[in-house]
């Protein structure tokens, strides 16, 4: 009678084949790498800079909407510090401790923020066009220039690459 084989035959065949799937892979790499022309190269070159253009963008948004967020909350409070009447002291949160200030004071604390914020998101905002400009000068450049000189086949090849090389 034939045994059943162990956890360990089992572990040794799956690495065995892992092995041999990698080194395949490896040679598709290599032999990719080796097919690419100048021009393929040139558009994995443009892709990786829209890529870049496309992350600042989107960066450059998120910390807008963060911002927003706190400028919120800073107007939330200002708002609160108008309804409530019964105390002269307030307690404002700095980082993760609770800090006493008299009425007054909190509030001026607080406009000073929001002016502070205020001023960022436009700065933001302002480089933010600039940004998505540069953005849509690089995808025009890219869709007009270099794309249709390349046959789809070499295109469908830089995006395997670039995903591949961990590029993307």
């Amino acid at each position: 009678m034939r045994s059943l084989p162990t956890i360990n035959e089992e572990e040794r065949k799956t690495t065995t084949k892992k092995k041999i799937i990698l080194e395949q892979v490896a040679k598709g790499v290599a032999y990719f790498r080796s097919m690419m022309d100048a021009d393929s190269q040139h558009v994995v070159k443009y892709l990786s800079e829209v890529e870049e253009a496309a992350e600042d963008v989107l960066s450059t948004k998120q910390q807008i909407v963060d911002l927003d967020v706190k400028r919120n909350r800073n107007r939330e409070a200002l708002n609160a510090l108008k309804d409530e009447m019964c105390s002269e002291k307030v307690k404002l949160c700095f980082g993760n401790m609770f800090i006493k200030f008299p009425k007054p004071k909190a509030r001026e604390v607080i406009q000073k923020d929001q002016e502070q914020l205020d001023m960022e998101i436009n700065d933001l905002r302002k480089g933010l066009k600039a940004k998505v400009n540069h953005l849509n000068e690089l995808q025009v450049f890219l869709t007009s220039t270099l794309l249709p000189k390349m046959e789809p086949k070499e295109v469908a090849r830089g995006s395997i690459l670039i995903r591949k090389e961990g590029l993307s």
